[in-house]
């Protein structure tokens, strides 16, 4: 969890920046740069999945470990 935390920051981090860098730049390289940012936004969310997935693993691990056994009712 702590390096999907981290690579997602850097994402955050570098999205950042190279937003704030898009207005000094010509046309034909803030049109690289979007192409970039966009790239980087769908890995940022390809980490936020995980994340969630890493989290709900854990949590149904735990679960078991415990002895929980959840009620399903099924109709």
């Amino acid at each position: 969890m702590r390096d999907v935390d981290r690579a997602i920051g850097v994402m955050d981090d570098n999205i950042s920046r190279l937003t704030a860098e898009m207005e000094s730049m010509n046309e034909q390289d803030r049109e690289l740069a979007q192409v970039y940012l966009e790239r980087m936004k769908q890995m940022q969310s390809l980490f936020q999945f995980a994340q969630i997935m890493i989290v709900t693993i854990l949590a149904r691990v735990t679960e078991l470990e415990s002895g929980e056994v959840p009620h399903i009712e099924i109709e």
